[in-house]
């Protein structure tokens, strides 16, 4: 995955979980935002949370742009 598409997606998901959007929402605004497939939003997100869990980098920090 690209850099550019990791920093969109992490971006919109930052932007649904500030806002409390519901999941469905989350998952369509990540796709259309990155222009990325359902499984690739799925992917991300999964990582985001294996490495939550592992305590390992946190995937949600972007640099500024």
């Amino acid at each position: 995955m690209k850099t550019q598409t990791k920093r969109l997606l992490a971006e919109s998901f930052k932007y649904c979980i500030d806002n409390d959007k519901s999941t469905e929402f989350m998952l369509q605004y990540m796709q259309d935002t990155a222009n990325v497939s359902l499984d690739c939003v799925t992917s991300f997100i999964i990582k985001l949370h294996v490495s939550a869990k592992a305590g390992g980098q946190n995937l949600l920090k972007t640099k500024p742009k």
